[in-house]
């Protein structure tokens, strides 16, 4: 029994080694979107902001009477500068706050570039 209390005394020494004092998102951190394949890259700036950059393939899909049907894949940039709004009442609360967990604000930019597919009737809303 003594033994029990022993790890649980020094599993908890460690847990507060490793906890979260600081309330400031990461500085750097890289993701990878499985749902639209891609990679994402997110630089902290100071205490509450960062800036999020990810390239991505967007897939969709077109079925119509005069155009036909066809899918298409395309490249996709997007970047946002975050503002983390609630890490102090997250911390306090007892919530997560690592890997930049909270709820933030964004300026979102996002480009989408042609189709990388062969198919050449491709539509656009011109004509």
């Amino acid at each position: 029994m003594k033994n029990y209390i022993y790890i649980l005394l020094i599993l908890l020494m460690f847990s507060k080694l490793y906890s979260q004092d600081a309330t400031s998102v990461e500085k750097n951190q890289i993701k990878i979107n499985l749902l639209l394949p891609g990679f994402a890259y997110e630089r902290g700036f100071n205490k509450k902001h960062t800036l999020y950059s990810e390239l991505s393939f967007g897939i969709g899909y077109r079925n119509s009477d005069f155009y036909g049907s066809a899918w298409s894949f395309y490249p996709n940039i997007t970047g946002q500068f975050r503002h983390y709004y609630n890490l102090e009442r997250r911390v306090i609360k007892g919530k997560v706050i690592k890997h930049n967990s909270g709820g933030f604000i964004a300026l979102h930019a996002n480009y989408n570039f042609k189709p990388l597919s062969n198919d050449n009737s491709y539509s656009s809303n011109e004509t």
